[in-house]
């Protein structure tokens, strides 16, 4: 079987003025960055919006959080899922079906999902984070009593409301690995394999993340220093007093709700 003669392509110039038999992975990279970094800044700018679930925030407290967010010593999967709940991005699970899809598209409407743990349940952020009654209102509830017992006063009601707690970067620390955790909870429960699980051992899986994060962090941060070095960070950065005990890191944790179910051994942090 006679096969056409292959063409000659020498001639042949791509990614600006490369002959294609000279063309590698780097100057095709090259050309792109080049290409993207053009095209941006002859576009229009566009400013951030606040996101819509804080209208009451104004552009300085909005800069404080990304400032907080990228001097804190959060890991970067915690910091993402926080930054994309700020910005109305985060995926919550697969979309609720509607009695008129065609409808929906039409209006341009995002279809909210349905809470995995109430099946007739619109979710939303709100929802997801602080009303579901299996899994956010007792999570929150656990973190106010941690902060009971590391400062001996409670909560402030608009930290909750707001998201933001100010100098009180130790309830911020908290509140974001409690937010990750959640997600990362949820995203257990989607799984069909634990579908069925208890909402007990749901909760617990969460609060053990939550409880992993918040002393890993805290200890890699601090845990090498000891007595006046060790309080004088803690101050710094905003963290309980409480966290150092006999000149030693150390975090008091309340009692699990169910204390008397063990808590699940915390999830690998692989995906989540």
């Amino acid at each position: 079987m006679l096969l056409p003669a292959m063409p000659d392509c020498k001639d042949i110039v791509v990614c600006g003025n490369v002959p294609i038999a000279k063309l590698t992975v780097k100057a095709a990279y090259s050309f792109l960055l080049r290409r993207d970094f053009a095209d941006r800044r002859s576009a229009p700018r566009s400013p951030l919006k606040l996101p819509r679930i804080f209208p009451l925030i104004n552009n300085a407290q909005l800069t404080k959080r990304w400032q907080w967010i990228a001097s804190s010593p959060l890991p970067a999967k915690v910091r993402q899922t926080l930054w994309r709940r700020w910005h109305n991005r985060l995926w919550l699970g697969p979309e609720s079906a509607t009695a008129d899809d065609a409808a929906a598209a039409q209006a341009d409407q995002a279809k909210a999902p349905l809470c995995p743990y109430h099946p007739h349940q619109d979710d939303s952020l709100t929802h997801f984070a602080y009303m579901c009654a299996e899994a956010a209102a007792p999570a929150q509830a656990y973190l106010a009593q941690c902060w009971q017992l590391w400062t001996d006063y409670a909560v402030d009601p608009l930290w909750l409301t707001k998201e933001w707690a100010g100098k009180q970067a130790g309830w911020m620390l908290a509140f974001a690995c409690l937010h990750h955790a959640l997600y990362a909870g949820r995203m257990h429960r989607l799984d069909a394999r634990f579908a069925r699980d208890r909402p007990i051992s749901l909760l617990l899986y969460v609060l053990a993340l939550f409880r992993k994060l918040v002393h890993g962090i805290a200890q890699a941060t601090v845990g090498h220093l000891t007595d006046a070095r060790l309080r004088d960070r803690l101050k710094k950065l905003g963290w309980p007093d409480s966290w150092c005990e006999v000149g030693a890191f150390a975090m008091p944790w309340p009692p699990l709700p169910g204390a008397a179910t063990p808590a699940p051994p915390p999830p690998p942090h692989s995906a989540n």
